[in-house]
């Protein structure tokens, strides 16, 4: 990645800002993770016909959160900014998800499972809310850039994780 310019660094703050604001100030929040675990819990839940349109409304609250639409009108320049960011939230993303041991585990966190099998739930769960999810309403381009980051980022990392075994 090349050196940003004072106009990408000045995007690149506005986004942090928003990313780690909080209600209280504290900064102690990611709005990516709350996203992105907003969108997976949606998609678990399933969509049928009657719960189509709370669904969407609601997908459509996180992919605001996640800069979806802003990265969707930003110049080239503007979204180099946005998939710095969106690789930051990728590796905070894996590294919570190789690190938890409910995340990791079976039966209730009791068994923990083989870095292997956890690189394995990961890469579905990426596909599950970054994919096909958001193709129910035909939203996929949205998501397309951050799934391809979201993934180079564990194909990159998971065998750092992997051979901690």
């Amino acid at each position: 990645m090349s050196e940003f310019t004072p106009e990408q660094l000045a995007l690149q703050e506005e986004i942090q800002k928003r990313r780690h604001e909080t209600i209280d100030h504290s900064g102690k929040t990611d709005t990516y993770i709350r996203a992105w675990m907003m969108i997976k819990n949606g998609a678990e839940q399933g969509v049928s016909r009657f719960t189509m349109k709370s669904h969407k409304k609601s997908l459509d609250v996180y992919m605001a959160e996640l800069d979806l639409f802003r990265y969707q009108e930003a110049n080239e320049a503007e979204q180099e900014v946005y998939r710095a960011e969106w690789t930051d939230f990728a590796k905070t993303l894996i590294r919570l998800c190789y690190e938890d041991r409910t995340y990791g585990s079976t039966l209730f966190g009791l068994i923990p499972m083989k870095k292997e099998n956890v690189g394995a739930k990961i890469a579905r769960d990426i596909q599950l809310a970054l994919y096909d999810y958001p193709a129910q309403f035909q939203l996929e381009s949205y998501f397309e850039p951050l799934k391809q980051i979201v993934e180079r980022e564990l194909e990159i990392q998971r065998p750092n994780y992997e051979k901690q075994e």
